[in-house]
């Protein structure tokens, strides 16, 4: 968006354009309640999935939810030659402090 907060609503509000060129007529709240009772559902099939000698269960579109919500995202640690060396700083303000530990 432009890097102000924005409530979920303001989100959903911004994809209902899209929604309607591609035939279906919700509102944002319509598209917010419908994601919060699908991730809800999820995780209680994943709770009770999970408890020994339960029967397992299923909810809809549990493999898309699944690899929604299981997995973590893919984050690559840019290295900069130009950063800050922490170790130097740490170095340098215990060279400042002379205590004597009694």
């Amino acid at each position: 968006m432009d890097g102000k907060k924005h409530k979920h609503v303001d989100i959903f509000e911004s994809l209902v354009e899209n929604m309607k060129e591609k035939g279906f007529s919700k509102t944002a709240q319509q598209m917010k309640l419908k994601l919060k009772n699908l991730g809800l559902a999820y995780f209680k099939c994943k709770r009770e999935n999970s408890l020994s000698g339960a029967a397992r269960t299923t909810c809809p579109f549990f493999e898309q939810l699944d690899i929604l919500y299981s997995t973590r995202p893919n984050v690559q640690v840019l290295h900069d030659e130009s950063g800050i060396d922490t170790a130097d700083i740490q170095n340098e303000s215990c060279k400042c402090h002379n205590y004597i530990y009694i």
